[in-house]
């Protein structure tokens, strides 16, 4: 247990249970936040699994025995993600359940990358806890949480996919995730929680995309870089205020001008390659205008695509100008 310089009595606490139970080891940091604390978690960790577990939620009572049950019918499995229930306090009463859009209980290859467009195809909350991880996955690939930054399970989630050789989703919920906590990151969106997903692009462009000499691996990097690209627009940059938006939007511009990323082949369904096909020709715009194209492109109202089309046409303008 990581003591992350709490300033109630939890030190206390962690003391006594350590002295009626001999598995449970203590760290006591300064506050350096939850990247930092789940790293110095890691740098100990002896048994054969990791699962994280965050303070604010709550565990099935036989969660551990799911997951482990899952990863020893299936032997070559890194990963077993476990389905997240969702509640309006810190109770047992499910208000909904976090994306877990692949198939459960069935053993899934990353053959070529392939888990990283199936993710996008198919979407998964993008979560370190309620996941079941072999230490020996962890500690052979190096595996870390970047230190100071919001939204780290994005970074953790892309990097943990790449290297996985195999995955598999259990069925039943197993961690209740409680969104009625006022202070969480999720409930306190601002221009921080923006930097935090253009971190993460820059990130996997520098250490992933740019490192890669397998076009084919670089092609799927490629992709999934575009799909965090569009989700800063239409989840994060969405959500700030006025204020924060004219602050975050030459940060933007001048993060998608940087990124370099390209790709010659379809990977995706038609629908997603419509729309990762349409950001492109936009996300030279200022993150207004590519927001409302985001938007447009996917329905079906007429006028919705007569918008659309003008918006293009004026990337094009724009880009002829270039």
């Amino acid at each position: 247990m990581v003591n992350d310089g709490s300033t109630d009595n939890s030190a206390e606490v962690l003391e006594k249970w350590s002295e009626k139970d001999s598995r449970i080891s203590i760290i006591h940091q300064v506050n350096m936040g939850l990247s930092s604390a789940r790293n110095s978690g890691l740098k100990i960790v002896k048994g054969d699994y990791i699962f994280f577990f965050d303070a604010d939620d709550l565990i099935d009572f036989d969660a551990l025995e799911d997951l482990v049950s899952y990863i020893k019918k299936y032997k070559t499995a890194d990963i077993v993600f476990g389905k997240t229930a969702t509640t309006s306090g810190h109770n047992f009463e499910i208000t909904g359940y976090l994306e877990h859009g692949l198939p459960t209980a069935y053993l899934m290859s990353n053959f070529g990358k392939q888990l990283l467009i199936d993710v996008i195809e198919n979407p998964m909350i993008c979560t370190a806890h309620n996941n079941l991880y072999k230490t020996s996955f962890v500690k052979k690939n190096n595996l870390s949480f970047k230190p100071k930054l919001l939204h780290e399970d994005e970074l953790w989630f892309f990097e943990t996919l790449f290297f996985a050789e195999y995955i598999i989703l259990n069925k039943k919920p197993t961690y209740f995730y409680n969104l009625g906590n006022e202070v969480s990151i999720t409930n306190n969106f601002s221009g921080k929680n923006l930097l935090s997903y253009c971190d993460i692009i820059e990130t996997i462009y520098d250490s992933y995309y740019c490192s890669l000499e397998h076009e084919k691996h670089k092609e799927i990097i490629s992709i999934y870089i575009d799909h965090i690209k569009i989700k800063t627009i239409n989840h994060c940059y969405k959500q700030l205020t006025r204020e924060d938006k004219k602050i975050s939007a030459p940060v933007i511009l001048d993060l998608f001008s940087r990124i370099k990323n390209s790709r010659r082949t379809s990977r995706l369904s038609d629908e997603n390659e419509k729309l990762h096909h349409n950001f492109r020709k936009v996300k030279q715009l200022h993150p207004n205008l590519q927001m409302k194209s985001l938007k447009y492109i996917r329905s079906k109202n007429i006028i919705s695509k007569v918008k659309n089309y003008f918006i293009l046409k004026f990337a094009k303008k724009i880009e002829l100008s270039d």
